[in-house]
């Protein structure tokens, strides 16, 4: 939510908590989510090059590859979330990690139409364990 304090998440923009910094053009430690981040351990911003999670538009990441409206399965730290753990996108309602709009999956469905065998958050995806896309055909 805009303007938030939360000791664990907090979720408004500009913020600087050590733990969950989710505004845009932060600097926090452990994740730095804002555009144009160079994080080691999630860099969730357009354009990255992140070891672990690559998040940029059009990335090929086997673990974590998070295109448009991806959403990380640990961490992801959209505008206006709601999960009670980490629900980082718009109108979610995933019970750990909901990351995409308006979506269903238990675990963590993150994007629309992803692919990832593990977690495929781009556009048109079928993954086996999570698929994250609207009208998708999750098997749990």
């Amino acid at each position: 939510m805009p303007k938030t304090l939360s000791l664990i998440q907090n979720h408004a923009q500009h913020t600087q908590n050590p733990i969950y910094n989710h505004a845009q053009n932060t600097l926090s430690p452990i994740q730095n989510h804002a555009q144009h981040t160079l994080n080691p351990i999630q860099n969730q911003a357009e354009n990255t090059l992140s070891p672990i999670q690559n998040h940029a538009q059009h990335t090929q990441n086997p673990i974590q590859n998070h295109a448009q409206n991806t959403k990380s399965p640990i961490q992801n730290h959209a505008q206006h979330t709601l999960n009670p753990i980490q629900n980082h996108a718009q109108n979610t309602k995933s019970p750990i990690q909901n990351h995409a709009q308006h979506t269903l999956s238990p675990i963590q469905n993150h994007a629309q139409h992803t692919l990832n065998s593990i977690q495929n958050h781009a556009l048109n995806t079928l993954s086996p364990i999570q698929n994250h896309a609207q009208h998708t055909q999750n098997p749990i």
